[in-house]
């Protein structure tokens, strides 16, 4: 089966929805209803997208698009169209080109904030990862064949290692630096439930992933001398009339006189 090892969190019916698609939020409850009272008006201008990668159409179909429009036929009562497909923008399907159709698409008509994109290209990265490991597998049960022609075809093809790597293409894809892929990854991998609150929009990933980091990591709590140095410090900055009624001022609410008055 040509989607075997996939994880499907999601099913329309009885067609489970691809892995990739799954990783880009809903719509929130206002533009769902829009959607849902639009199909009761004009009926479902675009059907749920699912694929097959078998010419025989004997493999699993999947659902890689119209998640959405899903939840608004059935808010609706209406029964959703489907379409069946074998190609996309005339490219044989494959694991690669459905994911990347999938971001693609999605990217084009969701207005998501860059820490949500960052999100679905974490997720993304995992995808890319679980795939290159299923790809390892099947070349270890392949193991008898020509390892000298092996060789030849891997060196025939050798990509850049930088841009061969997964965040770099995770990155590209979804349109955000690597660092931020690489911040969300490691607020999905430290801490789930704040990578749903990034999800939906509630915290940034950068700050996530700092706030993570501290919680990790936290800073020695400072000495009443250190945090006197450290406002102090901020304190002589400034030019030297201001520190000379700061030092006042001070000198003045402790009762003390100032030497360069007597």
């Amino acid at each position: 089966m040509a989607y075997e090892g996939m994880e499907f969190k999601e099913w329309i019916g009885e067609y489970p929805v691809h892995p990739v698609a799954s990783l880009f939020p809903m719509i929130d409850d206002e533009s769902l209803n829009a959607l849902a009272e639009d199909i009761k008006k004009n009926g479902q201008r675009e059907p749920i997208i699912v694929a097959y990668l078998d010419e025989a159409m004997i493999d699993e179909p999947v659902v890689i698009d119209g998640r959405n429009r899903h939840a608004a036929c059935k808010l609706a009562d209406i029964d959703p169209e489907f379409k069946f497909v074998m190609s996309l923008n005339d490219r044989e399907l494959s694991a690669q080109v459905i994911a990347d159709w999938i971001i693609s698409h999605n990217l084009h008509r969701r207005h998501l904030t860059t820490s949500q994109k960052a999100m679905v290209g974490q997720g993304y990265l995992a995808y890319l990862k679980e795939e290159a490991k299923k790809r390892q597998d099947a070349g270890r049960v392949n193991s008898h064949a020509s390892r000298r022609g092996e060789l030849a075809s891997a060196k025939s093809r050798e990509p850049n290692v930088r841009e061969s790597r997964s965040d770099v293409r995770a990155a590209k894809i979804v349109g955000v630096g690597e660092k931020s892929i690489r911040d969300a990854d490691f607020v999905v991998q430290n801490d789930p439930e704040l990578a749903q609150q990034v999800r939906d929009s509630k915290v940034t990933v950068s700050a996530a992933a700092k706030r993570i980091r501290e919680a990790l990591n936290p800073k020695p709590e400072l000495t009443p001398l250190q945090k006197a140095e450290r406002e102090m410090s901020k304190f002589l900055k400034n030019d030297e009339e201001v520190i000379r009624l700061g030092l006042e001022i001070a000198l003045e609410y402790l009762g003390e006189e100032c030497p360069w008055r007597k």
